[in-house]
């Protein structure tokens, strides 16, 4: 809409598509949003092939534009705590849980008081909320069967979420435990000008960092103390272990240095207990 809000599904052709595309990306709209577009208009058209409404989809001889790579930053731990306690301390259980549970704007905007379970120390990931201009709520599932998910969280976070229950969320089961001061779920825009953007300058934190940037600062954390590449796919909702690794594979080398050592300790550790049980008197590396 509106380019072909109006027409036949038999007669939107490739062509066309293609035109509309080039003239979106001429009126200096990003290639990101144009490649947006230009996604759901082929899910659109898809639903018309497997109804058998037209034979194939247009869409799929047409070259959408390319999306630049965004680097991904991390923070450190210690960054981490820079930050969150440079935001205004209505946020700071925010940024903890972004960078610690490594859970998606929208699910942290969405998460409801029943999904968090101080008890069993989970967070329970079910239901996003998604902002029209921060006006119009949207509830709406989680795109993959992998998004819906429980994760453990360490027992900080889990006194910061009992107090942020207590003081700053909405009350019952349905009540928002991240919504802002006047009790409306948080819109990104408002957040980022007033809250965000401030604590990053107050933090020195460099002023490209994005808040999805703490979900990656969540997943190299907890490379960082070894976590299996699989266990990382379930706690981030990745729908396959392939997409963890295409996203997060460099960060494991640095892991191989640690697994040496480790195995290092084990082998001694072995040795020694060896050498106290008489078996073993020394180890001659030239055999």
């Amino acid at each position: 809409m509106p380019r072909f809000g109006e027409a036949q599904i038999a007669q939107v052709k490739a062509v066309e598509v293609q035109k509309w595309l080039a003239e979106e990306l001429a009126q200096g709209l990003s290639p990101s949003s144009v490649h947006r577009h230009y996604r759901t208009l082929r899910r659109l058209l898809q639903v018309a092939v497997r109804s058998e409404m037209i034979p194939k989809n247009p869409c799929d001889t047409v070259s959408p534009p390319s999306i630049p790579a965004v680097e991904m930053r991390f923070l450190t731990a210690a960054e981490v705590v820079d930050l969150a306690e440079a935001i205004s301390p209505y946020y700071r259980t925010l940024i903890y849980t972004a960078a610690y549970a490594g859970l998606r704007w929208s699910e942290l905007v969405g998460l409801k008081r029943k999904r968090v379970d101080p008890l069993r120390r989970t967070v329970t990931v079910a239901q996003l909320v998604l902002l029209d201009n921060g006006r119009t709520r949207v509830w709406e599932q989680p795109k993959t069967k992998a998004g819906v998910r429980s994760m453990s969280i360490p027992a900080f976070l889990v006194d910061m979420l009992g107090c942020q229950l207590a003081e700053r969320a909405l009350p019952g089961p349905d009540g928002l435990v991240f919504p802002n001061q006047a009790g409306k779920p948080i819109a990104a825009s408002s957040f980022n000008a007033h809250h965000f953007a401030p604590a990053k300058r107050k933090a020195g934190i460099d002023s490209r960092l994005r808040f999805h940037d703490l979900r990656h600062t969540a997943v190299a954390l907890a490379i960082a103390r070894g976590a299996h590449p699989k266990a990382i796919q379930a706690r981030m909702g990745h729908s396959t272990v392939q997409m963890t690794l295409d996203r997060y594979g460099h960060l494991f080398p640095e892991l191989d240095e640690k697994i040496a050592m480790a195995l290092d300790e084990t082998f001694r550790t072995a040795l020694a207990a060896a050498g106290a049980k008489g078996e073993v008197t020394a180890i001659d590396p030239r055999r």
